[in-house]
């Protein structure tokens, strides 16, 4: 439905009441799915549901304002991030996050704002012009609430993620009135084979003046895409590592990757073929955006299951994992479990990792039987020591 030029295009669309504003970034990341039903929902959210911007935290002598405008997603560990980023600011900071609920009376208000920006939707067939209005509508009612906010007080504003649509809206605002931008990384960012994936838009829709990394390797990505090293700041990984104690039990896990079913698939053929022949346990780890009906007819005997443990729980269990490119990899260093990365043909060059890298389950066998440590070097490529005191100048 939308290929990159599409959306190129629909990113430099201008309404004529939003000067300076690109709608067409805030909704960049709905247009890669173009499912049946992932167009419905989008449909019925846009046209149903109301945002709600509540301030948690107010110091009246705050310069900054941390804005979490993905807290609608019900995500604990994007929550997480944002609250141990409040921790390390010494910046006197407000926070703001956004929610959302079911509202009748938005439906009149955004179909009316949807026809109203229908016409300055140009170069889209009826479909496209009528799907990309209504998104459009959405959140030119939260540009209304954002302009309501008296940001000429801060100086700085720090989002969660400037790709996503509340914090890009917020960001564009910010910066037209001079207000001092940053972002944070919050999944393992690399740059795609392909670029025709909602992932890419972590730099194809990275506006803010800076983005707080996790470690060397994410910088390193995304000056291949030419962005200059001074937009970026390493922080290290904004989540506490962890203390487990490992359960000396013949269980391995599987990490499964959003919006890509048919890679988990093939992880998840591999790894209870590999279960068989090591006879281990195998524990598989959704992603939070993914659903069990999509794979369970890939398990069968009594050796592999479909887990819902806490992160903690899950990482105890398991003396190593399996994944394709996923922040989850991360966790599992972290968590000092190892982790071995599947490879095909689009696997982001950031994953691949001498002595990790499997295309079968035979090469799995050999990577097991000849494992070399290398997670501490991967953890401080890739995730830095935790800033003790983040300053925003």
């Amino acid at each position: 439905m939308f290929n990159k030029e599409i959306i190129g295009k629909i990113k430099s669309i201008q309404i004529g009441f939003l000067p300076g504003i690109s709608i067409g970034r805030v909704i960049a990341t709905r247009l890669y799915d173009t499912s049946v039903k992932s167009i419905a929902i989008r449909v019925i959210h846009a046209l149903f549901y109301q945002s709600k911007f509540t301030i948690i935290k107010e110091d009246l002598d705050a310069d900054t304002l941390v804005f979490h405008g993905c807290k609608y997603m019900n995500r604990p560990d994007y929550d997480i991030m944002v609250g141990e980023l409040q921790s390390k600011l010494s910046n006197r900071h407000d926070y703001m996050e956004v929610t959302e609920h079911f509202s009748l009376l938005s439906v009149f208000y955004n179909i009316y704002h949807a026809l109203k920006v229908f016409s300055a939707v140009r170069g889209l067939n009826f479909f496209r012009k009528m799907y990309v209005s209504i998104l459009f509508s959405h959140y030119i009612a939260a540009h209304g609430y954002i302009k309501g906010i008296d940001l000429k007080r801060y100086k700085h504003l720090v989002t969660f993620c400037d790709a996503h649509g509340y914090d890009s809206l917020m960001t564009q605002i910010s910066k037209g009135i001079g207000l001092k931008t940053y972002t944070l990384q919050h999944g393992q960012y690399k740059i795609l084979k392909s670029n025709y994936m909602a992932d890419a838009e972590a730099y194809e829709n990275f506006i803010s003046d800076k983005m707080f990394v996790w470690g060397q390797a994410t910088i390193d990505e995304f000056l291949k895409f030419g962005f200059d090293e001074s937009r970026f700041a390493i922080t290290g990984w904004l989540k506490e590592r962890p203390q487990i104690i490992k359960a000396k039990v013949p269980v391995f896990g599987v990490l499964l990757s959003g919006d890509n079913i048919k890679v988990n698939r093939k992880l998840i053929s591999i790894a209870v073929n590999l279960s068989d022949r090591i006879n281990e346990t195998l524990l598989i780890r959704m992603h939070p955006k993914d659903s069990i009906e999509n794979y369970i007819d890939l398990l069968h005997g009594n050796k592999s299951f479909f887990t819902t443990l806490s992160e903690e729980a899950f990482y105890s269990k398991v003396r190593f994992n399996i994944s394709y490119m996923t922040g989850a990899f991360l966790d599992s260093i972290a968590y000092d479990v190892p982790c071995y990365i599947y490879e095909n043909d689009m696997l982001s060059d950031i994953f691949r990792i001498d002595g990790l890298n499997f295309s079968s389950v035979d090469n799995l066998l050999i990577l097991l039987s000849n494992a070399v440590d290398k997670k501490n070097d991967i953890a401080n490529y890739f995730l830095a020591p935790i800033s003790k005191n983040i300053k925003l100048n």
